[in-house]
């Protein structure tokens, strides 16, 4: 079935969405507000950019650190409103299955679900990597607790494995 053939089924916003959201945009704030109070109080030279062991490979000031804070956040806040918005509009996603009008709401939910935990997934992926550079400002280097960075990454795997088999499961 082509996506204008598919059931045009409007999904609720739940009350998970909601809360995922908040958290989505809790996470946009701290990001930012975090990145402001830090900036203050960093050293002159910044790491900003790491080699593949965690150890910095590139510098700039707090000013510097700062602007980037603010063009991450906003791109996150960019991010999550587009996903919001996609949620709208579920009969184009892709699914592993053939929609029809009877699979089409549960697979409509697990799809928008999925949504959702991309959103919040991505919004921690890059909190981890402001907490990440925050730290090595303060201490020189992260080694491999940099590599915490790739938990939320991890889980939006693992997730999206599960919600493919929740809806190969309800066919």
């Amino acid at each position: 079935m082509f996506y204008k053939d598919r059931p045009r089924i409007k999904i609720p916003y739940s009350k998970k969405h909601k809360i995922i959201d908040m958290f989505s945009l809790i996470g946009i704030v701290l990001l930012g507000v975090s990145g402001y109070i830090a900036s203050l109080y960093m050293p002159e030279t910044v790491p900003v950019h790491f080699n593949i062991v965690g150890n910095p490979d590139g510098y700039g000031s707090p000013d510097y650190f700062f602007f980037w804070t603010c063009i991450l956040a906003g791109i996150l806040l960019f991010i999550c409103v587009l996903l919001s918005l996609l949620r709208l509009f579920p009969n184009y996603f892709n699914y592993p299955v053939e929609i029809t009008t009877e699979n089409a709401v549960t697979q409509y939910q697990i799809g928008v679900d999925l949504i959702y935990v991309m959103k919040i997934g991505i919004v921690l992926t890059f909190l981890f990597i402001q907490i990440m550079i925050i730290y090595s400002s303060f201490n020189g280097k992260i080694g491999y607790t940099f590599l915490l960075v790739f938990l939320p990454i991890i889980l939006m795997f693992y997730y999206i494995g599960s919600f493919t088999r929740k809806s190969l499961k309800n066919k």
